[in-house]
């Protein structure tokens, strides 16, 4: 007996299992997400929307409610390319790295967003439940096994601890670079491997707006002190986010960097004492690894499950 009966049974609701949810139901195809967080992404995380993803928005009908989340003129970020600083203090003598083209009109009728996951995941979730997709928070999957004719998967609510057996004529795993679907099916990956550890530093600095300037920029880099830190304000609003690259194999760890710690980290990188509050703090690989294959059977990967690149060329 199963609890549940579904064409499609889809692990992970960040951009890409919401996504997945969202093209399904719009082509008549039922779907249930599982999301063991209790809601939507609270931080920015990936604030920028190319010019592909939004043409793909606009097709599934919702191109207006994303550009509506859009804050000011997002697209002047893009345009200021990724620069470098010695300190953000000294903006007015950042080297250019890189100007990449990435829209315009020979290119796409849709042009490049900056927006975070906190805002446009709510709008994902709404369009994808429109479409019929029954998406499920605080629930995660427990296991699954896959037959010729389907997937037969154990889910748990983690409020109640009930328990949901569900049978999928697909599976989707779309739960991220540590995918528990692809380590269950055994797929390795192959590539370059870690290229470097960052934490995401989100913190609140008001006096950084006007030690910047109007100058934009996709990406600024500060190398003082031999360090490095990269500053981005794609999703337009507070907070800042900067992430310092740290090194395993000098012995440094995520845990070391208190809160304490990272606002020095933030002050010394700005060149000035300002006043710095710090609101998350999530550690992260930049990797090069893509999965020796994207399906299974009847289970398919996505999304970072499938591949991962480093944010900057990515």
């Amino acid at each position: 007996m199963y609890d549940v009966k579904i064409p499609v049974l889809i692990v992970g609701g960040g951009p890409v299992g919401l996504s997945t949810a969202l093209f399904s139901g719009r082509r008549g195809v039922a779907t249930m997400l599982l999301e063991k967080r209790d809601s939507t992404s609270m931080l920015p995380r990936a604030p920028g929307l190319q010019a592909r993803t939004m043409e793909l928005f606009r097709a599934a009908g919702l191109g207006k409610e994303i550009r509506a989340l859009e804050k000011g003129n997002s697209h002047a970020y893009f345009e200021g390319g990724i620069i470098k600083v010695d300190t953000f203090s000294d903006i007015d003598n950042a080297e250019l790295l890189e100007s990449p083209s990435l829209d315009g009109p020979t290119v796409s009728p849709e042009r490049v967003m900056g927006c975070g996951q906190d805002r446009y995941e709510k709008v994902l979730v709404a369009k994808a439940r429109e479409y019929g997709a029954d998406i499920r928070f605080n629930t995660k999957l427990v296991s699954f096994a896959a037959d010729e004719e389907g997937v037969t998967a154990v889910a748990e609510e983690s409020a109640t601890g009930r328990r949901l057996t569900i049978r999928a004529d697909y599976l989707v795993g779309a739960d991220g670079a540590g995918s528990r679907v692809r380590r269950a099916l055994g797929v390795e990956r192959v590539g370059r491997g870690t290229v470097f550890n960052a934490l995401s530093i989100y913190f609140r600095a008001p006096e950084l707006e006007k030690l910047l300037g109007d100058r934009k920029f996709i990406l600024c880099y500060a190398s003082v002190g031999g360090s490095l830190m990269g500053l981005s304000r794609l999703h337009g609003c507070d907070p800042w986010l900067a992430a310092p690259i740290y090194y395993p194999e000098k012995g440094e760890k995520a845990e070391d960097y208190t809160d304490e710690r990272c606002v020095e980290i933030v002050r010394r990188a700005a060149g000035k004492d300002i006043d710095v509050e710090i609101t998350a703090k999530v550690p992260w690989q930049g990797a090069q690894l893509v999965s020796e294959t994207f399906r299974v059977g009847r289970v398919f990967l996505a999304g970072d499950a499938a591949h991962v690149h480093p944010p900057a060329g990515g």
